[in-house]
């Protein structure tokens, strides 16, 4: 199984998107978990590339599919790269990525990506 990048978006879709686009035109898949629902017109702007797989979820299980993923793929050796739009998200998974060697990276609303 190939490596991949985890993107938790709670805050914006814009730059998690932009994110996504650069993993995987460099070749890393990429899983964007997202809180709540959106149009149809939005779902089809992400939804449209290769290597970008878009899953949404009720903002009351984001949490727990979160964890759910982020544990999974680490204890499998596939999580790469964990990528987050919230401080609080950074905070909770920071040791947890540590642990794992996962590279961690955090995208502030206004589309810059702090590593």
């Amino acid at each position: 199984m190939s490596p991949i990048a985890l993107s938790l978006v709670e805050r914006g879709w814009q730059g998690p998107r932009e994110h996504a686009l650069k993993l995987a035109a460099s070749g890393t898949p990429v899983l964007l978990l997202v809180k709540g629902y959106v149009g149809n017109e939005i779902r089809d702007l992400i939804q449209k590339y290769d290597g970008i797989r878009v899953v949404f979820v009720h903002h009351a299980l984001f949490r727990l599919a979160a964890w759910g993923r982020v544990a999974w793929y680490s204890f499998t050796g596939r999580l790469k790269i964990l990528t987050v739009t919230r401080e609080r998200a950074l905070r909770e998974f920071t040791l947890w990525c540590r642990l794992f060697r996962v590279e961690t990276h955090f995208i502030r609303n206004e589309n810059r990506v702090r590593f």
